[in-house]
Parts: structure tokens; C-alpha cells; sequence
């Protein structure tokens, strides 16, 4: 009988994430747009900023879990999804048509947060934690949804909604899609009924806040003037989205545990000095 090859899934995630990170910045420096229109990210300084800042951010957390510190491919993750949401908005405002190798690069950018995640999850040492959260958990991450909902019809540059960029309101209605997904995720963690439901959460409403910067981003720093309270609004709601999903992942996953082990050495050393204060 032949030898069974294990395979890491830690290595593989993080070597899949590399190549979507490789791909994105790619992207930065190849053409936006086919059909004559000249376009790169790299022609917007504050955009390839963002795109090489989150890109490079990720890229060292995963490398710092190849050289051994444990417990980063999460945040690679986040990294990951915050810059292909980003990277989604001209594809999907142009409703995919036209797009040419940079706009691709970007979408074939989403291998950075899956590959990131799935090292994640197979780093784990043990089933995902299945500790369910209260309804006062879920109140950040209810708000920042709340606050994108509304961002996406009202003007956010001009007289023009976020909803009515592109052809076929198809950024807008990407962005409704990850806001329903997320309540719906963020309910099942509620629920307890899949205890996955905040991991998955997590990275959805990275994805979400990525999509919602875009408005800021792109017209950074110069034309902030053009900016109406509905892009605002979305760039405050995609921060306590993910804030929100941050924090009732981390309840979900039983962090105060740790706690607890601490908690009860402490309790239980109370009686021996009370013990020597009665000598």
C-alpha cells in the first residue's frame, strides 16, 4: 500500500492567500477597462495606497504564521476582504462589462481572504466554539448595517446614491446582498443555530466595509468637498460594521474562557491569606 500524503490545510490556506494577495497587486498596475478607456488604480495615489497598504498588510501577518507566531490568519483574513471589497466596486458598477485584466485581478483577488480563512479555521485546535451570544452583542454591528442601509439611498457625491453608480445598480445591490447575508449570519449566531455563523460574519463584513470606504477613498484627499452625507454614512457604518462583527466574533468564539482559569486561582488564594491575617 502506498503512503497517505497528509496535507496541511494551514499551508495551503496561507499559500492560496498569497496568490490572491499576488493577484491584487497585480491589479494595481494593469489596465481597469477594455475598449479603449485607459484606467489603472495606480493612476489615484490614495487608491494604490490603500490597495498596497491592505494588500501588504496581510501578506506579513501570514508570513509571520509561517515563521511560527500563531493566531493571525484571522486578521490576514479581514486584511484580505477589506481590500477585495474595494477591488469589487468598479467590476460590479460596470456590471462586468468591459472589464479588462486589472478589474479580473481584482475580482480573482477574493483567493486572499478565502485562502487566509481556511488556514484559519484548519489552525484551529478544536470544533468552532459554540458559546452564543446575547442580544446586547449584536447591537455595533446592527448599527453600522443600519447605517449603510441608509447609505446606499441617500446622495452620496453630488445628487448621485451610491445605488446609482454604475449600470444596473449592481455596486449598490452587491452591497444590499453582503448587508442581508451579514443579518442573517449575525441571526444564526443569536440562535446558536450554526456555529459558524460569526466566523463566517466576520468575513463577510469585511467584504461590506471595503465596499462601503469606496466613495471616501476614491476622492480622497482633494475633493472631500464632494463627498454628501450618504457616502459618510456608509463610510461610518462599514467601521462599526466591522467593529460590530469583530467583537461578536470574539464572544462567539469563548475569548473569555481564558479568563476564567486566572479568575479561579485568584479566588481560591483569598482563603490562605485571610488563613494567615487570623494568626
Amino acid at each position: 500500500m502506498g503512503k497517505v500524503i497528509k496535507v496541511d490545510g494551514v499551508i495551503v490556506g496561507r499559500a492560496i492567500a498569497m496568490v490572491g494577495i499576488g493577484l491584487g497587486l497585480a491589479a494595481i498596475w494593469t489596465n481597469l477597462f477594455t475598449a479603449g478607456i485607459h484606467a489603472k488604480y495606480a493612476d489615484d495615489g490614495t487608491m494604490m495606497a490603500y490597495i498596497l497598504a491592505t494588500l501588504i498588510a496581510a501578506a506579513l501577518l501570514l508570513l509571520a504564521g509561517f515563521i511560527g507566531i500563531r493566531g493571525l490568519d484571522c486578521a490576514a483574513a479581514i486584511a484580505g476582504a477589506a481590500v477585495f471589497g474595494f477591488l469589487l466596486f468598479y467590476p460590479t458598477a460596470f456590471s462586468f462589462d468591459n472589464v479588462g485584466n486589472g478589474g479580473w485581478f481584482g475580482v480573482c483577488a477574493v483567493l486572499a481572504p478565502i485562502g487566509a480563512w481556511t488556514a484559519h479555521v484548519a489552525g484551529r485546535s478544536g470544533p468552532p466554539a459554540r458559546k452564543q451570544p446575547p442580544l446586547l452583542m449584536a447591537l455595533p454591528v446592527t448599527v453600522g448595517m443600519g447605517l449603510c442601509l441608509a447609505g446606499i439611498w441617500l446622495p452620496a457625491e453630488g445628487s448621485t446614491k451610491f445605488w446609482d453608480f454604475g449600470r444596473g445598480h449592481m455596486a449598490g445591490f452587491v452591497l444590499l446582498e453582503l448587508i442581508i447575508l451579514l443579518a442573517v449570519l449575525v441571526l444564526s449566531a443569536l440562535g446558536g443555530a450554526l456555529p459558524i455563523a460569526a466566523d463566517a460574519g466576520l468575513l463577510v463584513a469585511g467584504v461590506a466595509f471595503g465596499l462601503a470606504e469606496t466613495n471616501v477613498i476614491v476622492t480622497a484627499f482633494n475633493h472631500f468637498g464632494e463627498l454628501r452625507y450618504g457616502a459618510w454614512l456608509l463610510t461610518a457604518g462599514g467601521v462599526v460594521l466591522l467593529a460590530g462583527a469583530w467583537w461578536l466574533q470574539k464572544y462567539a468564539q469563548g475569548d473569555v474562557k481564558a479568563v476564567k482559569p486566572a479568575q479561579a486561582a485568584k479566588t481560591s488564594k483569598k482563603p490562605a491569606r485571610a488563613t494567615k491575617t487570623s494568626k
